[in-house]
């Protein structure tokens, strides 16, 4: 669901003609799924497809809201891939459609108070995760984690994170 900016598809090395944006801005009644298969397993992947003059419009669409139930019935497991949180209101659009949010940040590439903001974005939903990834691991660096009071503070060589924990609302 990242229409602004859709690299799962070189991520995953599949073509990116069709997707969510063609679906969701034509009269065809299904989507072009990609199928793959790691480790054995059958997965379903729907690309974000051409990026479209207007994604809001797209993503805040009955058509996706009806989509995404075809999803929920059909599949044990639906996963969204969005934008940045920050900067569009895309990820609300899309997140309202979901049971959780799970937030994913490069832990050397988001201050504290970029988090705050993010966070405080999701809030009205439901947030039941943070991952933070993108960390180097070499004999110089080093990543703490430890909990104080229902906070969790992640410190890197560049960056000290505090995740507040929102599992527990």
């Amino acid at each position: 669901a990242n229409l602004r900016s859709p690299a799962l598809h070189e991520q995953l090395n599949l073509p990116n003609e069709q997707g969510l944006s063609t679906f969701l801005s034509s009269e065809v009644s299904a989507p072009y799924l990609h199928q793959i298969s790691p480790l054995g397993l059958s997965i379903d992947v729907l690309t974000g497809g051409p990026i479209p003059d207007d994604p809001v419009k797209l993503l805040s669409s009955n058509k996706m809201r009806k989509l995404m139930k075809i999803f929920e019935i059909n599949y044990d497991l639906v996963l969204l891939d969005t934008s940045p949180i920050l900067g569009t209101v895309d990820v609300l659009e899309t997140a309202s459609f979901c049971d959780g949010v799970v937030m994913v940040e490069r832990i050397d590439q988001i201050t504290q108070s970029e988090l705050n903001q993010a966070i405080a974005m999701l809030n009205q939903l439901k947030v039941i995760g943070i991952v933070a990834n993108g960390s180097t691991h070499s004999k110089n660096s080093s990543i703490t984690y430890s909990e104080r009071n229902g906070n969790y503070l992640v410190r890197s060589e560049k960056s000290a994170i505090d995740f507040r924990d929102y599992t527990q609302n």
